[in-house]
């Protein structure tokens, strides 16, 4: 069985990754998101464009969000300011402890 090491936790997220194949399971909530490191890298690029007041939306109770595409189209997730906040840290996070692995290994 593969070992799973936790790359970062903000929040409701947490960011995983498979010590023998390196995937990367990014958790949040009910979803999973499956990338490789590269995927990771360019989706964390993705989200720190994103920027909340500009791009928010208000949803039928009020609520404001930003609907963030992942990649695959079917799936979008729905952050309000301060989940999204966690979120993309968490993104940023798993990559610089991915770093800090890769660094240990070699």
């Amino acid at each position: 069985m593969c070992h799973i090491r936790t790359l970062s936790q903000v929040g409701e997220t947490l960011v995983t990754q498979a010590a023998c194949c390196g995937v990367i399971h990014i958790w949040h909530n009910n979803l999973i998101l499956r990338l490789g490191i590269t995927g990771l890298r360019n989706f964390s690029k993705f989200l720190n464009g994103i920027l909340f007041e500009a791009d928010c939306v208000e949803f039928p109770g009020g609520e404001w969000k930003v609907i963030i595409d992942t990649p695959s189209p079917e799936i979008r997730f729905a952050l309000g300011q301060n989940e999204f906040s966690d979120f993309r840290d968490a993104m940023e996070q798993a990559l610089l402890m991915h770093e800090v692995y890769v660094i240990m290994e070699n």
